[in-house]
């Protein structure tokens, strides 16, 4: 009997096509603008805080292919954002890398994914645990700013992911699963008290770590991750002439590091406030002028020299 399986169309048995050769976009479009924007400002961050480093990656809607991704020339999952460590920033000295082929990095999987909660689920609370708990992705980041879709996270019950706490402490050390802490300044969590997690509610952001192949959520906001060397939480205030709420990375004390964007904010503001200031010395200038020039010419009706006194 001939056992002999006929290759799928598109699939490759002894060779695996290279990063040039796969697709690198699923050609499905953002369906709000936050979606690419969160992950930009991230990145952005990234490149003025690690200026000086050549040993990371940040992608944004970028395709992630493991091996068998690569058989099968369809992206094994395309993140909103993700971020790998231990590679170089730029592979190719002439061009980007167009997508993320984990054996072309030395089989280094991304260490943070994130995923950006939007009108249209896209599968964050199920299928998207299970993609990233098998390609051994340490931390899983969910952003859902306006909460949506709550009865999906709450009917999922799949094996990838156990809605129990895992604790931080302030030094970025990980407890046991289950653990309970008291949330510290940073919005880390501490060794007493109870953190009032509740698993089945949706929150605007959630951390989740690989635990022995089960993801487990970390309670807090900001949350530190000691192996990316950042935190990550959820920032309020206004930018880009409006209030909103973005992500931000924090350092281990839980003080956030500003985007680029808030920097050019506070530069333009310093600026405007140069402006005024100058502007206010100015009209204060004029203002001591015009009233000498006023009291010379009362002095000069009253028949006083003032040749001494005129202005040259």
């Amino acid at each position: 009997m001939d056992t002999h399986k006929i290759p799928e169309p598109g699939v490759w048995p002894d060779r695996l096509p290279s990063s040039e050769e796969l697709p690198h976009t699923d050609d499905t479009p953002v369906d709000n603008e936050d979606q690419n924007l969160l992950p930009n400002w991230l990145f952005a961050a990234l490149e003025e805080m690690w200026i000086d480093r050549r040993d990371w990656y940040f992608a944004v809607d970028m395709a992630v292919y493991d091996r068998e991704g690569q058989r099968r020339r369809t992206p094994t999952i395309i993140p909103d954002g993700f971020l790998a460590l231990g590679v170089p920033r730029y592979r190719y000295p002439d061009r980007g890398r167009l997508s993320y082929v984990i054996s072309e990095e030395s089989d280094v999987v991304p260490i943070l994914a994130l995923e950006h909660v939007s009108h249209k689920y896209g599968g964050e609370y199920d299928r998207k645990f299970e993609i990233y708990a098998q390609l051994g992705v340490l931390y899983y980041v969910i952003y859902n700013g306006q909460r949506r879709h709550k009865r999906r996270k709450q009917r999922y019950a799949g094996g990838a992911v156990q809605y129990s706490e895992l604790a931080t402490g302030t030094n970025g050390t990980t407890g046991s699963p289950g653990a309970t802490g008291t949330a510290g300044s940073n919005g880390a969590v501490g060794s007493n008290g109870n953190t009032g997690l509740q698993p089945l509610t949706v929150d605007a952001l959630e951390v989740y770590r690989l635990e022995a192949g089960v993801y487990r959520r970390i309670a807090g906001d900001p949350v530190w991750m000691p192996e990316v060397g950042l935190g990550i939480g959820c920032v309020q205030g206004e930018l880009q002439g409006r209030q909103r709420e973005w992500l931000a990375w924090f350092n281990e004390l839980g003080v956030a590091y500003p985007l680029v964007q808030e920097r050019a904010e506070q530069e333009r503001q310093r600026a405007e406030q140069e402006r005024q200031r100058a502007e206010q010395e100015r009209q204060r200038a004029e203002q001591e002028r015009q009233a000498r020039l006023r009291l010379l010419d009362q002095l000069r009706q009253m028949g006083i020299d003032l040749s001494q006194f005129e202005e040259n």
